[in-house]
């Protein structure tokens, strides 16, 4: 699967990146772990860039909570 770094990433590709499971993935986003992209109505997406921070260990689950705290959730 070719990961585009110029639109935002689904759960399964999410997950093809990190090397884990779509659930995985799920559960991690909803306890503040992984950066994700807020505002989407439409289903959990992220940002590329954002994640391979994450998977270089520059974004820490703590900077995500506070992420998710500033968005008023």
């Amino acid at each position: 699967m070719a990961l585009s770094m110029d639109r935002l990433w689904t759960v399964r590709q999410a997950s093809a990146f990190l090397a884990r499971s779509t659930s995985w993935v799920y559960k991690a986003a909803e306890r503040g772990e992984l950066p994700r992209a807020r505002g989407m109505g439409w289903g959990l997406r992220f940002v590329p860039s954002e994640l391979h921070a994450y998977a270089r260990g520059e974004v820490s689950g703590s900077r995500a909570m506070v992420r998710k705290r500033e968005g008023g959730a």
